[in-house]
């Protein structure tokens, strides 16, 4: 695993490969994904509780949770390679991947824009009023269902901090 940290960065940097200017950004979701595998386990937010979040609730990523951030649509491609499908009618535009771990499975989401702003909030310990505050004022009704996407999908748990001040 050591070395997948640095193999998209020699993929952008290996000149025969910028016929190819996605694979980077492909490579970097393929070792995301390696590395929510065999991330730590962390105690999950129970989903008994996950109706009952208050406003000051404090959440953070699971140990396992990663972003990748792509102009290209690294989610379609690594979606159509596991199918054995072509590239050819894929919507070229730039795509956000969501990495989670379920259990023992991992996979990858796409996340649209506004769920990638609230998915960076709790990348820190952060309270679902700040999340709900992240899109404007306009932007809570948004806001509330990417964090019942990221919940759902298991990308956040309860932070320590939130834990040690309910006790």
């Amino acid at each position: 695993r050591s070395y997948g940290d640095r193999f998209a960065a020699f993929v952008e940097a290996f000149e025969p490969a910028a016929v190819v200017p996605y694979l980077a950004d492909v490579a970097r979701l393929e070792f995301a994904l390696v590395e929510a595998y065999y991330a730590s386990d962390d105690a999950d937010l129970p989903a008994s509780t996950q109706g009952a979040l208050g406003i000051e609730s404090q959440l953070v990523w699971r140990s396992s949770t990663r972003l990748i951030r792509s102009n290209y649509p690294i989610v379609s491609i690594w979606q159509a390679h596991k199918q054995g499908d072509d590239l050819a009618g894929l919507d070229w535009r730039a795509e956000d991947a969501l990495v989670v771990r379920e259990t023992n499975t991992v996979s990858a989401h796409l996340l649209d824009s506004e769920a990638v702003v609230i998915a960076e909030v709790f990348r820190e310990p952060a309270p679902l009023l700040s999340a709900l505050e992240a899109l404007g004022p306009d932007g809570a009704p948004s806001a509330a269902q990417a964090i019942r996407r990221l919940l759902d999908l298991q990308a956040l748990h309860s932070s320590p901090e939130s834990q040690s001040h309910a006790q």
